[in-house]
């Protein structure tokens, strides 16, 4: 359910991964924690994170009034993508080598897969769209996952 926009954004793509392409993992719509766990497990399995998932961080997304903003999915019936999700759930992988950004892995978007870290944000978490609002998130970090860390962004 795309909406009929399209897919990922030609202008800035993402590292390539010549062994990882998003249709070779498990995704069913509307589980983006399982997505996510599983999705995790299998970049372990295939040499693409640390072995121990050190440096892959399960991300929820909420807030309060349970209605996250996010642009660029693929559930959107939108030109932009945007939807309002009760939560979401992505992964970031944080690349310590200085010269490869960091990572984050969202099934559910039409961005790259995976999309540099400062282009998911900017182009599908938006921070500076609501200001202070209903819609406000706000980013505590919870480090007792199998993953390294489970961050809840409120």
């Amino acid at each position: 359910m795309d909406g009929g926009r399209a897919s990922g954004d030609a202008g800035r793509g993402a590292p390539s991964h010549p062994t990882v392409d998003a249709s070779s993992f498990i995704h069913t719509p509307c589980y983006c924690e399982e997505n996510v766990y599983l999705l995790c497990k299998e970049l372990i399995r295939i040499g693409v994170a640390e072995p121990a998932g050190t440096d892959l961080y399960v991300v929820f997304i909420s807030n309060e009034e349970k209605k996250v903003p996010l642009w660029h999915q693929k559930a959107s019936y939108s030109d932009d993508g945007f939807i309002l999700w009760d939560y979401h759930v992505i992964c970031i992988q944080s690349r310590r080598n200085k010269e490869v950004l960091d990572l984050v892995w969202d099934m559910d978007s039409d961005l790259p897969f995976p999309s540099p870290f400062l282009h998911y944000v900017s182009d599908a978490i938006r921070p500076l769209s609501f200001g202070d609002s209903a819609y406000r998130r706000t980013f505590p970090c919870d480090s007792r996952s199998p993953f390294s860390s489970v961050v809840r962004i409120r």
